[in-house]
């Protein structure tokens, strides 16, 4: 089935939605400390007073103040009269950790699983077009938060709204590209992840500092929604929902195409086992709780479930690292967003590139192989991230990024071709609620453990030693594939 430009322009703004979604979703932990110390939530600690008669102070002279009363009472090494330090809010702390993970991440999944069954029976422009209303105007209406609970309504709705975008666009690639293209074309729709997050430092820190109209980082949140809804727009109006793949009301309904072949190609007989997916039951499965609890499929969602806690662990606390540990490297923002969108990217569309060619001749488990070894790869570097200085740091970042990265679409792809034509859009739905309530509430513990070791020991444990554990997962999963002849 050749590719039409429409399916093209179709993934072109698909990916542009998913990257305002994820913008927004990664945006509060760039901007943290400044709307902390204006809306008052999390920790408390001592800052140099900025602007103050153009005193450099270093950052670690005012961090011996471990209490408001030492830290106030600092003064200038050359000056006893004059105090350098402020006791303020840091943008840490367990409030933002239940703002960046919790309150964003129990509506996403509860929310993905609506989107996903409506998927299934209604037009799926006109359900993304509302999804995406949602989460934009989610982001204009945080630019004008003045509570805690403003932010965490917010918060709500922009995971209600994005949680839209992989269940219905999901279904509107399979049903598009075929089978030697599908990976290629969900890693390129995930692109949006790495370049919304990318971008988030970029507008997070230097749209913040530029204090546009003298918004601050209000101004961050608007420039952030206002492209989604006119992206929505565009569309709504330019776009159509792609015919669903053999979805009938016969013995169609379990047929799929086998490993290499086209969707066009059919394989089953009325003697044949029942085929869903690639793999083979005595039975027609009767819902979809039915296919999800089949034992390969369990062992790709915890091992996706823990790859996942590793890079929203990485995400909710990248820019709070850099600014608690070398606060005075100014260049860490750029440097972060050009990594996350250049190693993301590059990442993304390797691991679908690498697997859609080797699946025409190994099978399914050609992909597991991709997920297990490129995790394993990102290890080492990401502890480089963490146990070297700048720019060292990043250059171990860069190149762990890429590697890192080549999961995900690679990973819903390997769900898409194990399930049911009739069930992807609600089967990914169940699994994103899984994967994200698992790996989006375990960077809540990045609190606790790091109040009793430290904060760079937490991250290693949460980023570093969750990549290393998923790639073993990913390893078992491929030998059972194999065993299967998958």
């Amino acid at each position: 089935m050749a590719v039409k430009k429409q399916g093209t322009w179709m993934l072109l703004l698909l990916g542009s939605l998913y990257l305002v979604g994820e913008l927004g979703h990664f945006l509060v932990g760039v901007v943290s400390r400044s709307v902390a110390q204006e809306i008052h939530y999390g920790d408390l600690a001592c800052f140099p007073k900025p602007n103050l008669d153009n005193l450099t102070v270093e950052f670690k002279f005012c961090e011996e103040g471990n209490i408001e009363e030492e830290c106030t009472n600092l003064t200038s090494p050359s000056d006893p009269n004059v105090h350098v330090c402020k006791w303020d809010y840091s943008g840490l702390g367990l409030e933002y950790q239940i703002l960046a993970g919790p309150s964003f991440i129990l509506v996403f999944t509860v929310s993905g699983i609506v989107w996903g069954l409506v998927a299934d029976r209604f037009n799926r422009v006109r359900l993304l077009t509302m999804a995406a209303l949602m989460f934009s105007a989610s982001l204009v209406g945080a630019a004008f938060a003045t509570k805690y609970w403003h932010l965490i309504l917010s918060r709500m709705l922009l995971a209600a709204g994005e949680s839209g975008c992989s269940p219905l666009a999901a279904g509107m690639i399979s049903d598009t590209f075929p089978l030697k293209q599908r990976a290629f074309a969900m890693s390129l729709f995930n692109w949006g992840i790495y370049i919304g997050y990318g971008l988030s430092y970029a507008i997070g820190t230097y749209v913040t500092e530029a204090d546009i109209f003298e918004q601050g980082w209000r101004a961050s949140f608007f420039v952030s929604g206002v492209p989604g809804i006119l992206l929505a727009i565009l569309f709504f109006f330019t776009t159509k929902d792609p015919e669903r793949q053999h979805q009938g009301a016969g013995k169609s309904d379990w047929k799929d195409e086998p490993v290499g072949e086209s969707n066009n190609d059919l394989v089953m007989d009325d003697n044949s086992q029942q085929m869903y997916g690639t793999i083979k039951v005595e039975e027609k499965p009767s819902t979809v709780f039915t296919v999800l609890r089949n034992p390969i499929i369990l062992m790709l969602g915890a091992a996706a479930c823990i790859r996942h806690s590793a890079g929203l662990c990485w995400g909710y606390n990248s820019a709070l690292y850099f600014q608690k540990y070398y606060p005075d490297y100014s260049s860490a923002g750029w440097w972060l967003m050009g990594i996350s969108i250049g190693g993301g990217t590059v990442g993304a569309a390797f691991g679908g590139f690498f697997s859609d060619r080797l699946v025409k001749s190994l099978g399914i488990s050609s992909r597991a192989v991709v997920l297990a070894s490129s995790q394993l790869l990102a290890t080492p570097f990401s502890l480089g991230l963490l146990y070297l200085d700048p720019p060292y740091a990043f250059f171990s970042l860069l190149i762990g990024y890429v590697f890192a990265e080549m999961w995900f679409g690679v990973m819903f792809t390997i769900l898409m071709e194990l399930v049911p034509l009739r069930y992807r859009s609600t089967a990914l739905a169940i699994a994103l609620f899984i994967i994200n309530n698992v790996g989006g509430n375990v960077p809540v513990l990045v609190h606790p453990i790091s109040s009793v070791t430290s904060y760079r020991t937490a991250i290693t444990i949460f980023y570093s030693g969750a990549l290393f554990t998923s790639s073993m997962l990913f390893f078992v999963l491929y030998i059972w594939l194999r065993r299967k002849k998958l």
